[in-house]
């Protein structure tokens, strides 16, 4: 029994003697460095599949700015500047009528009076559908700055004319903005109005496109008579400036829906259908006879137009247009 102590007792004399020298000795970088059970303890946090954890940090390119919903009252703002835009994009459809014979004085060329309203019906009709695809790539606020911009530079330029040419001209441009204002303003009243309150406010919207289609004429005269047939399209700028900036500050910008593709070709042959129709609506009857060639080979070339552009809604695989279907289909559709 007495050997096996004096062996322990020697062994704890040299585990004694190996801890002071380790004790005296200097510290080195790699001794002064913390524990390794330190950072053992950090380990249980991190996610165990490295992949994953890549796959959860979004890419720089993918962050999105985060915003908060908008108040009650930056809502009513935003709805009141879409009403405003609304009426001025209805308002110019309408005010020409009552000053058509005073442009027509100053800039002469009775015989192409009619395409100063044609011109902005033909452009704001056409440009319409090919607003909500864009806004759906680009975001509704983009699009709706964007519009309210070429309104306004359209009408700039269409106070600014000196002759019918350059008005026609312009009102195409304004007719490009103003084809935005009806389509956007119901998108966004759709993402920021809960739909127990929407009904009430595409309800104000309406009473707006209806009241300034009646006040067009009426202020048309009197702004002609009182000042000049300028001032129906120079007054848009004020007011719809102060749209302008109020949708700036008070819409918050949307997620893009991402790159989508856009139906260019059933926009071109949508474009040129509905302008067939639209010329023989506008002019016919009066600087086209009804039984001339120009009526019939518009007429024509609008049902042409339409047929192909259906025959492509079937094929195409993003149309600009809702794909029409069979009576067989809808029915299926519907039951199921």
């Amino acid at each position: 029994m007495g050997k096996p102590l004096r062996k322990s007792a020697r062994s704890g004399t040299l585990a004694n003697a190996s801890a002071a020298h380790i004790d005296d000795a200097p510290l080195s970088r790699e001794s002064a460095r913390p524990p390794a059970r330190h950072a053992l303890r950090r380990i249980p946090d991190a996610p165990a599949d490295p992949a994953s954890a890549c796959a959860s940090k979004p890419a720089a390119g993918d962050r999105q700015p985060v915003h908060a919903p908008p108040s009650a009252r930056e809502v009513r703002t935003i709805y009141w500047a879409l009403m405003v835009v609304i009426g001025l994009g209805t308002l110019d459809q309408s005010i020409v009528a009552t000053a058509l014979p005073r442009i027509m004085s100053d800039l002469g060329d009775i015989a192409k009076s009619s395409w100063i309203v044609t011109a902005y019906v033909l452009s704001s009709t056409t440009s319409m559908p090919l607003y909500g695809k864009l806004s759906d790539q680009f975001g509704r606020k983009r699009m709706i700055l964007i519009a309210v911009a070429v309104f306004l530079v359209g009408s700039l330029l269409c106070g600014l004319s000196r002759s019918l040419t350059e008005l026609i001209a312009a009102r195409v441009v304004q007719g490009l903005g103003a084809g935005a204002f009806l389509p956007l303003s119901q998108a966004i009243i759709a993402d920021l109005i809960p739909p127990a309150q929407r009904g009430h406010k595409q309800g104000g919207i309406a009473a707006v496109f209806a009241a300034t289609s009646v006040m067009g004429p009426l202020l048309g005269g009197v702004i002609t008579d009182a000042l000049s047939w300028h001032w129906i399209f120079l007054l848009n700028l004020p007011v719809g400036g102060a749209a302008l900036y109020n949708i700036v500050r008070k819409l918050r910008p949307g997620r893009p829906g991402g790159a989508q593709r856009i139906d260019y070709l059933g926009s071109l042959l949508m474009t040129a259908a509905v302008t067939a129709f639209l010329l023989v609506l506008s002019l016919g009857g009066s600087a086209w006879p009804w039984h001339s060639p120009q009526v019939y080979g518009s007429a024509g070339a609008g049902l042409v137009l339409t047929a192909a552009l259906l025959a492509h809604l079937r094929r195409t695989a993003a149309p600009i247009l809702p794909r029409p279907c069979s009576t067989t289909r809808c029915s299926t559709s519907r039951a199921s």
